[in-house]
């Protein structure tokens, strides 16, 4: 068993921090994933292809524990926890939910998680910004 945990370590980011290792392949996997879905509408939007290389260097960056991707993800983190509660919970939102707008609740909570949990990965990156090289 430990062997096979060694093993599985070798391709995993060069961190001892297992947190750091968490919160970096969670990035990367974002990173990705959005790359490949920016993939699929090249056909429909070529300039697509411009993001698509971004979100793939910026998962390879992350991967590879570089500052300047760490920079660009804390950059987005923080971006999103400014702008994403303001663009919600406005009076003008609501107007574009069909059905109604959810209670405000709701979406008080689900938002107060997305920034809790924003403000927890900003912490960790920043905690273990000694990690990062260029």
């Amino acid at each position: 068993m430990l062997s096979s945990m060694k093993a599985m370590s070798q391709y995993l980011p060069a961190t001892s921090n297992r947190l750091l290792v968490g919160i970096v392949v969670v990035a990367a996997a974002i990173y990705g994933l959005l790359a490949v879905v920016l993939t699929l509408n090249i056909i429909r939007a070529p300039l697509a292809l411009l993001g698509v290389l971004l979100l793939a260097t910026l998962s390879w960056g992350m991967w590879r524990l570089k500052q300047w991707a760490r920079w660009i993800t804390v950059g987005a983190i923080w971006i999103g926890i400014i702008v994403i509660p303001i663009g919600v919970l406005n009076p003008f939102a609501a107007m574009d939910w069909e059905g109604g707008a959810p209670r405000w609740e709701v979406l008080a909570f689900w938002i107060a998680l997305g920034v809790a949990f924003g403000l927890f990965v900003l912490h960790i990156l920043g905690k273990h910004k000694g990690e990062f090289k260029w």
